[in-house]
């Protein structure tokens, strides 16, 4: 398993206190946003911390991993960053994933340096948009269009490939329930699932005793 893995009570807190450190540091900070229930309690926290704190976060600049193309907002990973971390934030700085048009995002992505990337894993161990069966997510390219060929996960994707996520100084894997149990042990075990082959030069797996004890 490549990174260190830390147990903690709750991984939401743990991210938030984490990130605001780095924004004290670093006001100016890059950072990849994902989606899914555990990144939005993270995110959620995160600004409560922040605006507790009084940090100023307007010159943070947000990309995201990945992105459902075409779905409705309740379900798009934009609008989730965008109400729990942009508006309450007042970051001025939010690239959303445009799944019809990517060249100003492959662009982007060549002139900017990746502070922080925020990742998730679902129970099949797919991170970001990369999913078990796809044989496309190795390749040089920034971007690509994915759809889960196990047909669990809905809506075709646009997604960060494993080169660009592997160039960020720092990734930070948030994992929490019962239902990811498997998918972390076999990782642990050095499976050959997409999340297992993130290697930044540091990675940091957050992890509830739910996920790490089954």
């Amino acid at each position: 398993m490549n990174g260190e893995l830390i147990l903690v009570q709750d991984v939401a807190l743990c991210f938030a206190t984490l990130i605001a450190q780095k924004i004290q540091s670093n006001p100016e900070l890059i950072f990849v946003g994902s989606g899914g229930p555990t990144a939005k309690a993270c995110y959620e926290k995160l600004t409560q911390i922040a605006l507790s704190q009084s940090l100023q976060c307007s010159k943070i600049t947000i990309l995201l991993t990945d992105e459902r193309c075409f779905a409705p907002k309740q379900d798009s990973n934009s609008e989730m960053i965008l109400q729990t971390l942009v508006k309450p934030l007042k970051i001025k700085n939010f690239y959303p994933l445009n799944c019809e048009d990517t060249k100003d995002y492959e662009n982007l992505l060549s002139e900017i340096k990746l502070d922080i990337i925020h990742l998730g894993m679902g129970p099949d161990g797919h991170t970001a948009s990369l999913f078990p069966g796809l044989n496309n997510y190795e390749t040089k390219e920034k971007l690509i269009k994915t759809s889960d060929p196990n047909l669990a996960n809905p809506y075709q994707r646009i997604s960060l490939t494993l080169n660009v996520i592997n160039s960020a100084e720092l990734a930070i894997f948030t994992v929490s329930g019962h239902s990811k149990h498997d998918a972390l042990k076999a990782i642990m075990q050095g499976a050959d699932l997409p999340a297992g082959k993130v290697s930044t030069k540091k990675l940091l797996w957050l992890v509830d005793s739910e996920a790490y004890y089954g």
